[in-house]
Parts: C-alpha cells; structure tokens; sequence
C-alpha cells in the first residue's frame, strides 16, 4: 500500500467495508470508499507518497476535496501538477486538495481559492455556534463551490455549522 487512508487496505483495494472498519467508519460513505480506491490504483506505484495520509475525500457531482496533512499537499500535487492531474483523470472530476485543518477561517480560504474572504463571524445560537464566512458580492460569479457544498463539508470536516454570506 503506497497510501495511507482512514479505512485499511482491505477496504481501499476491494471497495467494500471488512467488518472492523464498517463499525468504526467514522461516517466514511461508499462513495468515499470508491474515491480512495480510485486514488489508490492511480498512484499505487508511487513510492514517494508512501508516508502520506490521506485524511477524508468528499464528493459531490463536480469536485472531489481531498483532505490530508498540510505537508503532504505538494507530494500529492506532484511536479506540475501530474499527480493531482492523474487523480482527477481517475476521478473523472476537478479536485481540490486541502489541509485537514480546525480553522474556520484557513479551511475557507483554502476550500474557496481565489475567493477572497472578508472575515468570518461567530454566530452564538444558545449552546451552538454558528460560522458565518463573508465573501464579497463580486466574487459569486467565480466561486468553483456550491454554498450548500461548502457547508456540508464544514459538518463533515470541522464539525461546525457554517454558511457562506455575499455582501
């Protein structure tokens, strides 16, 4: 296995949940399953990404974000991008590939590149937060992510509520 993933090498390489992992999924899809299978057959002879962890991998019709340590970002990536290009080939979709990281603010700037991000506000709703990331009006027309997207892979990756707001 060149890869490391949040399921084991069983999981990756059959595309089934084993027994073990089924139980401890962590809210790991089959969807998610077949990414990382994907991601496996098209970099399974690359031996420099062995120490690289691949995080999560969210997907949704147009992009696939592939989360993962922010060291190892330039590994996957690769010279000129032929590593990312050879995934997205085996994904059939764009991907973005983004540090697993507990900041709002960092996980926004990354997932919306070249978005520019004004600020993000907290939202105190009684024992709940709230994550309110304000993005200028102008920027709509180039934004590559669904809002309805972005939020859902706050709850999946932070675990926090949050919304996209043009001003």
């Amino acid at each position: 296995m060149v890869m490391k993933f949040p399921v084991c090498n069983l999981c990756v390489k059959s595309g089934e949940f084993c027994d073990k992992c089924k139980s401890a999924s962590k809210g790991i899809t089959k969807q998610e399953l077949e990414v990382y299978k994907k991601i496996h057959k098209s970099t399974k002879n690359m031996e420099h990404l062995k120490d690289v962890e691949i995080k999560r991998a969210i997907t949704n019709d147009n992009f696939s974000i592939i989360f993962c340590n922010k060291e190892d970002i330039s590994k996957i990536i690769g010279k000129n991008g032929i590593i990312a290009k050879k995934i997205e080939k085996s994904l059939s979709r764009k991907i973005i590939i983004a540090p697993y990281n507990a900041d709002v603010l960092q996980f926004s700037k990354e997932i919306l590149r070249p978005i520019n991000i004004i600020g993000v506000n907290v939202v105190y709703d009684g024992d709940k937060n709230k994550y309110v990331v304000r993005v200028p009006e102008s920027d709509k027309k180039i934004m590559k992510i669904d809002p309805s997207f972005f939020s859902l892979l706050a709850s999946k990756i932070l675990k926090v509520d949050a919304e996209i707001n043009f001003e």
